[in-house]
């Protein structure tokens, strides 16, 4: 650009004399209208340029505004994630009761697990599909009383279930603002069992869990 700039300037600063290579016109040209043309001519090239320039920069620092703009929105989006991931933890802890696999032999140790394991692990599929009841089971008017160990449970899943759909909305956000797999990974990996679950069992929509289901598709 400064190589063009300068190039249009020698040539304009040249033109007057093109024209009388073989005369002795540049000794009897007067300066003070030679400086005048100079000066009519090239002004405008140079308010050009330095208007290129004022532009280019100003270009220039509304795309980085841009960029720390939608990195504080990352970093905004990221913290919510983290606080959900708390929140959906303590809504399933919430409901206290703890599950003990059977002995398969007699030297065999039972172990006990919690409900946030039994929601989100695959390992427990046969204690989910036996234990947790879909919601049609709590919604609808039945004669049968429910438990109060089933009325926490419902509790428990139904708050679970508004912050996992908090998770899939501020998710869907920062993929329009970002590329990055690896924080979508993440949360794809953390609670596909758990969304898919409460998706079977009615507690999510077909919305919330579009995002898991179109990374299965992917796969």
């Amino acid at each position: 650009m400064k190589l063009l700039l300068w190039g249009v300037i020698l040539i304009i600063a040249l033109a007057p004399f093109l024209d009388s290579l073989d005369t002795p016109y540049i000794g009897s040209f007067i300066l003070s209208p030679y400086l005048t043309y100079i000066s009519v001519a090239v002004t405008p090239i140079i308010a050009l340029y330095a208007y290129s320039g004022v532009k280019k920069s100003l270009e220039l620092q509304d795309s980085e505004l841009k960029i720390i703009s939608n990195e504080n929105k990352k970093q905004e989006i990221i913290r919510c994630l983290e606080k959900y991931e708390v929140l959906i933890k303590e809504s399933l802890l919430n409901y206290k009761q703890t599950f003990i696999t059977e002995q398969i032999n007699e030297d065999q140790e039972c172990n006990e697990y919690d409900f946030y394991q039994v929601m989100t692990m695959l390992l427990f599929e046969t204690v989910y599909e036996q234990t947790v009841k879909p919601k049609n089971y709590y919604v609808e008017k039945s004669s049968i009383p429910k438990t109060f160990k089933e009325n926490m449970m419902f509790e428990a899943i139904v708050i679970t279930s508004l912050h996992v759909s908090r998770v899939a909305e501020y998710i869907h956000e920062y993929k329009k603002i970002s590329d990055d797999n690896l924080a979508v990974g993440f949360y794809y990996n953390k609670y596909r069992v758990l969304a898919k679950r409460l998706k079977i069992l009615g507690y999510i929509n077909q919305g919330t869990y579009c995002f898991w289901e179109e990374k299965l598709n992917n796969f």
